[in-house]
């Protein structure tokens, strides 16, 4: 089975009487982006429900914040490249 097929068919089963988050996480370079572009036009293209799409890539932290407790820091790296309170007020809680 196709795997864009295999995620929509699984999302279709879930309620639909409340706002669904789908989120695509894993390491940089790993397609994440195509896959979730490629259920996106899908679901766009088959008429299937209305979905949004929505990228945190505009959410990164400005460098200096990323970077402060080293450049090769994994745990800087967790939880500092991302404005996460940024992603929940101006996406997470408007849903």
């Amino acid at each position: 089975m196709n795997i864009i097929k295999y995620i929509i068919d699984v999302i279709l089963k879930l309620k639909k009487d409340f706002p669904i988050i789908i989120a695509f996480d894993g390491v940089d370079t790993s397609g994440k982006t195509s896959l979730a572009d490629n259920i996106y036009n899908v679901m766009i293209d088959q008429s299937i429900f209305l979905p949004i799409r929505i990228s945190i890539d505009k959410f990164h932290n400005p460098k200096n914040i990323q970077m402060q407790k080293d450049e090769l820091s994994p745990e800087g790296f967790y939880f500092d490249s991302f404005n996460y309170e940024g992603i929940i007020n101006n996406i997470i809680k408007l849903i």
